[in-house]
């Protein structure tokens, strides 16, 4: 949902839709689902000019993607 709100140019809802989403996987430990919602954090943080924070948000999603192992494409 978060993801659509972005594309939407809702992007205040799209922060707050990813953050529940982020701290729902990290408790859980769905940490490759995680390592994603980091990346699109960090996508809808830069479109509302927080950039220092899509660049902290965006090493975390680089950091799971490498722990995991995961191939796809972020």
């Amino acid at each position: 949902m978060a993801f659509i709100l972005f594309q939407l140019g809702q992007y205040t809802e799209a922060r707050i839709m990813c953050q529940r989403a982020m701290r729902f996987y990290e408790k859980q430990g769905g940490r490759p689902y995680y390592g994603i919602l980091n990346y699109r954090f960090a996508l809808i943080e830069e479109a509302l000019g927080n950039i220092q924070s899509a660049q902290n948000h965006a090493q975390i999603a680089l950091q799971v993607a490498q722990q995991t192992g995961m191939v796809v494409e972020l």
